[in-house]
């Protein structure tokens, strides 16, 4: 399947070409149409890329951890660095075990990310359309994923895969364009 244009999905206003791997994390789906392709992938990955198109950055680290040194580019529109742990649920024993304060991912956060996306794609007619939303944590799997995938079934109705991403931040992202649609 990689590298091979195969026919997944067809909408009104666009199509679904191809599903690609993408990095160490799984695989994206490329869209060709009014709406960005979405994609997610680790830090790493993210600090290497090159673009090609116009995009923007979600960044969603651990707070204390380097910022990602994102390439510096033309096509860059724009970034949101947001900071919480990789954590979907907590009971009040693992925050004493672990002998810290854990961040977790809010609806304000979802919020933000809504407004960066709407931001970003509703633009001027005379722009460049906004062709890629990159998504990154550390691993690329987890936060990143779950963001990515929240933003895919909104978007494009693409159903998340079925394996784990944090479900905390996926079920406040898709809460926070509910409630904005």
């Amino acid at each position: 399947m990689v590298g091979r244009a195969v026919p997944l999905r067809r909408y009104d206003d666009h199509i679904v070409i191809d599903q690609t791997r993408s990095g160490r994390g799984g695989f994206y789906r490329k869209t060709y149409g009014p709406h960005p392709r979405i994609l997610h992938m680790s830090q790493d990955t993210a600090e290497r890329f090159r673009a090609t198109e116009p995009y923007v950055v979600i960044s969603c680290l651990t707070p204390g951890a380097r910022p990602a040194r994102l390439r510096t580019s033309g096509f860059r529109r724009g970034v949101l660095r947001l900071n919480f742990h990789d954590v979907d649920q907590v009971a009040p024993r693992v925050r004493r075990i672990m002998g810290k304060r854990l961040v977790l991912f809010t609806a304000t956060q979802a919020r933000k990310i809504v407004a960066f996306v709407r931001l970003h794609t509703e633009r001027a007619p005379d722009a460049d359309p906004l062709a890629l939303i990159l998504c990154h944590c550390e691993a690329g799997i987890s936060r990143s994923a779950a963001v990515a995938a929240a933003l895919n079934e909104a978007i494009h109705g693409v159903a998340p895969p079925a394996r784990l991403l944090n479900r905390r931040v996926y079920r406040a992202v898709l809460k926070a364009l509910k409630e904005t649609t």
